[in-house]
């Protein structure tokens, strides 16, 4: 499927909320890059993942995109039931940013790979 995006004209592969499948992702990714995908890999999450998750997924995805929802433990705890919300989006956000660095955009203003390139 990710090769029919391609050729479809798509610029980007985006996994959003990825984490329940990290394991089909790193076994499929590398069957198709050796079929010939050269898209950038896009990790669209909550921002409430395991770190886990995140460092299986180090050297594979080329950007990052997490939507930290609130900042403050109180907050998240009213509105989101997750007293600990806030510090597993920092740690999760830290971690992403470890692994891609600051964004990169072409001369079209696409985003691509930071400090990592996992199809290139």
């Amino acid at each position: 499927m990710t090769l029919e995006l391609q050729d479809a004209g798509c610029h980007n592969i985006n996994r959003v909320t990825p984490e329940h499948v990290v394991p089909q992702i790193l076994e499929a990714l590398p069957v198709a890059v050796a079929r010939g995908l050269r898209l950038p890999i896009a990790y669209n999450t909550s921002s409430y993942d395991s770190l886990d998750s995140l460092e299986l997924m180090d050297g594979i995805v080329d950007v990052c995109m997490p939507d930290f929802k609130l900042w403050s433990r109180e907050l998240s705890r009213r509105y989101l039931a997750k007293r600990d919300e806030a510090e597993v989006a920092r740690r999760t956000v830290a971690e992403m940013h470890r692994q891609v660095g600051d964004p990169v955009f072409d001369e079209h203003g696409l985003g691509g790979a930071g400090s990592s390139s996992g199809t290139s």
